[in-house]
């Protein structure tokens, strides 16, 4: 098994907060995975590491197994599209523009765009349907639609790994299913390694190969989503008693909460 991305006893705090606590894993090339847990458990302090937005401290990190440390700020862009949590966007350019952003790793400076980048910002704004909003400016537009844009940045990035931490939560169901099919069409045809922090457990069983279950800054479990989305540990990490039953169109775990009487 070739790996995409390995972490190595890594371990993170916030002064005297610990926030990861020597976690491992291995994510295999071009599968689909999802990080999931409940809020505050690390997730997006572990791919702010990955990403390098933040200085790695205990632990290691390899990408397409060579260590994060060694590649230059454009190698890592090439290596890594990251779709943050937060798409707030301080300067107020066109969507167009932002989509074009991701093209910048592969820019000499004062280089202007080529024909094949133009072509492969048309393709992804295609993708997430937001090529008429091409013109808007991008602090004019909805959540979603920026969300939307920020995805399609990313997908022009045109890296061997997408990072998305929690790329559906600004978006209508309409736009979640399309957006995560999207996804999922990226990493099954162009061979993309998807990783992706997913608050709905449904929707993570559906679209994953495997999950990463975290909590308190600990990886709990790790596998398929049959081996992961158990009652016994979704009730020990989320406190929560569930039913589980298969889905009839897909035969992946469906999970059905059971609410306390009022």
């Amino acid at each position: 098994m070739k790996s995409a991305i390995e972490v190595r006893n890594l371990s993170w705090s916030y002064g005297e907060e610990k926030v990861l606590r020597g976690i491992d894993f291995q994510v295999e090339v071009g599968k689909f995975y999802s990080v999931i847990g409940p809020n505050g458990s690390g997730k997006t302090t572990l791919f702010k590491l990955i990403s390098s937005a933040l200085e790695l401290k205990g632990g290691s990190i390899y990408l397409n197994e060579r260590d994060a440390k060694t590649y230059t700020k454009k190698e890592l862009a090439k290596t890594v599209a990251t779709v943050p949590q937060n798409t707030a966007v301080e300067f107020d350019f066109s969507v167009e523009d932002i989509v074009m952003m991701g093209r910048s790793p592969y820019l000499r400076r004062f280089q202007s765009e080529s024909e094949v980048d133009l072509e492969i910002v048309e393709c992804a704004m295609k993708m997430v349907d937001i090529v008429h909003l091409r013109e808007k400016k991008i602090n004019g537009i909805s959540g979603g639609e920026r969300q939307r844009a920020i995805i399609a940045r990313a997908i022009a990035q045109s890296a061997d790994i997408m990072l998305l931490d929690e790329p559906i939560s600004h978006i209508d169901l309409r736009y979640q299913i399309e957006l995560l099919d999207t996804v999922r069409k990226l990493n099954r045809e162009k061979g993309v390694t998807v990783v992706a922090i997913l608050h709905d457990l449904n929707l993570a069983a559906e679209y994953s190969d495997k999950l990463f279950l975290i909590s308190k800054g600990e990886i709990v479990a790790k596998g398929s989503p049959e081996e992961v989305l158990t009652a016994s540990n979704i009730e020990e990490v989320y406190g929560l008693k569930v039913n589980l039953v298969e889905n009839p169109e897909t035969g992946k775990p469906h999970i059905i909460p059971l609410y306390s009487q009022f």
